[in-house]
């Protein structure tokens, strides 16, 4: 199915130990609102290697950074821009490296590596495909409540962070007035469609996946346009 106009990929590349690789995947939709050119993907590269790297070193848990909560071994490593073409092909890239600081600093036992924060992505067209969802892993079992469940204020920073990122990056730097709009891509509906809410509840993944038992408390906060 054909991709809209002005869609850019982005991924998020971080390693965990030797052997384990986690990509997050990201797109934007770039807005021109001037005669000036729009974002450049350099621009879009840096900017989200910078809005990404403050949610590790910004944000505070019970007085600590959100690396304070994510295991020594995670190490945030590049993130590489690609526009789109209406195939879904990229046609050109861009690529900015993260700085030393972006990588978890627990001195606590990890959780197992495949337990992760479901962070969704709620946009202003209902059902599935306007929908998205990121999955946050990494953590130890300081960011553990009681019953095993995410600890409230662990899932307020994650929630609360996700959302800055997307308001902060619809005005790249050095991009003038020109916005990015975080989007969800449906590719079987040919459109994007903007993100507009952040959502994370107090169950792990796999927790999620047995959540017939199990209540799920849902914490949210808005991306404005």
């Amino acid at each position: 199915m054909p991709v809209p106009n002005n869609v850019v990929r982005v991924n998020i590349r971080a390693t965990v130990g030797p052997a384990e690789e986690i990509v997050h995947t990201l797109h934007f939709v770039r807005v021109n609102t001037t005669a000036t050119e729009d974002p450049t993907l350099q621009q879009i590269a840096n900017e989200v290697r910078n809005r990404w790297q403050d949610i590790l070193t910004v944000f505070a848990v019970d007085g600590s950074t959100l690396a304070s909560l994510l295991r020594t071994d995670l190490i945030y490593k590049t993130v590489d821009a690609y526009a789109l073409s209406a195939a879904g092909l990229a046609t050109s890239q861009a690529q900015a490296l993260f700085a030393g600081t972006a990588k978890g600093s627990s001195s606590d036992v990890p959780l197992p590596p495949e337990v992760a924060l479901v962070v969704s992505l709620k946009t202003e067209m209902p059902g599935r495909s306007g929908r998205g969802r990121l999955y946050m892993g990494g953590f130890d079992r300081s960011a553990l409540f009681t019953g095993g469940l995410v600890k409230p204020v662990v899932q307020d920073t994650v929630v609360q962070a996700l959302a800055t990122f997307g308001n902060t990056m619809k005005m790249p730097t050095g991009a003038g007035t020109d916005r990015l709009n975080w989007v969800v891509l449906s590719r079987t509906k040919t459109m994007v469609n903007r993100i507009v809410e952040t959502r994370v509840g107090d169950l792990w993944d796999v927790q999620r996946r047995r959540q017939n038992a199990l209540f799920e408390t849902f914490d949210t906060a808005p991306i404005t346009y």
